[in-house]
């Protein structure tokens, strides 16, 4: 029998070296794979084991493959929450029922999942960045977050129904937190397994999803600071300012072949259409 009222999505883009123990650990979950455009088998694996399974022709990013198997919860199920989790082997399965005994004692809108990013299986960059990030979230909400970058999260139907991610990529992770403080949902946080491998892990795309996570985070907190009237103008000019040094410094990068506008990613682009439109 498989457990009601928790389900588990797992958006999964060539991972056939993985899905099939991340799932096998799930064995006691529905669980629904969203095959973000997938070439190597991943799809019939998951199919294989049982796996309630989405398949897009294309690849929309992980918050597209995200929202697709939200849609795919709602249109197929009753429950009350679900667990995102990373089909890549970054994630213990295990771990799920950590969040699901905080989910039992308090029932928070949301959870987050905390890694050490002290463990030095951790990539110093993403140490750096991960903090940094969550230094912003601060400035701009008022709100601490441990680890506001770690994709493995509970969020219950209530958070579901009020969130609509519009994100197709790194941003994802951030998109929900300022949702979430938006629409005043309560969060909490527990620890779970840090786990790294170095699977395509190149120090220039660890400096492009950087900057994409950077550049949105900034203008999404503007955004709120200034509907929020949470600070003052003068930090709002400060990071402004930092922003344009960031920009300098991306110039001097010595990024080989990748021409600039390729770094610059529609992802980027996406991310300065949201600030003018909002």
């Amino acid at each position: 029998m498989k457990r009601k009222g928790i389900i588990i999505i797992l958006p999964a883009y060539n991972e056939a070296v993985y899905i099939n123990k991340v799932l096998e650990d799930l064995h006691d979950f529905e669980t629904i794979v969203v095959d973000d455009g997938s070439q190597d088998g991943t799809a019939e694996i998951a199919s294989h084991i049982g796996a309630n399974l989405v398949r897009l022709s294309r690849r929309a990013g992980k918050g597209g493959a995200l929202a697709s198997g939200i849609a795919y919860a709602f249109a197929k199920f009753d429950f009350e929450a679900v667990i995102f989790l990373d089909a890549d082997g970054q994630h213990n399965p295990k771990d799920v029922y950590k969040f699901l005994k905080v989910w039992e004692e308090k029932r928070p809108d949301i959870i987050l999942g905390i890694r050490d990013l002290h463990s030095r299986s951790v990539p110093i960059s993403r140490r750096f960045w991960n903090r940094f990030i969550n230094f912003l979230i601060f400035i701009f909400s008022g709100k601490r977050f441990s680890d506001s970058q770690c994709g493995f999260r509970l969020l219950s139907k209530r958070a579901l129904e009020k969130i609509k991610l519009a994100q197709s990529g790194y941003t994802t992770e951030t998109e929900m937190i300022f949702s979430a403080i938006r629409n005043d949902l309560s969060i909490a946080e527990v620890p779970i397994e840090t786990i790294y491998h170095q699977k395509n892990f190149t120090i220039t795309a660890d400096i492009k999803r950087a900057a994409v996570i950077f550049i949105y985070t900034l203008t999404r907190g503007i955004s709120y600071a200034i509907r929020s009237k949470w600070h003052q103008v003068a930090i709002i000019i400060f990071l402004s300012l930092l922003t344009a040094a960031f920009y300098q410094s991306i110039g001097a990068i010595n990024i080989g072949s990748i021409q600039k506008q390729q770094f610059f990613s529609q992802e980027l682009q996406a991310t300065f259409q949201w600030l003018k439109e909002n």
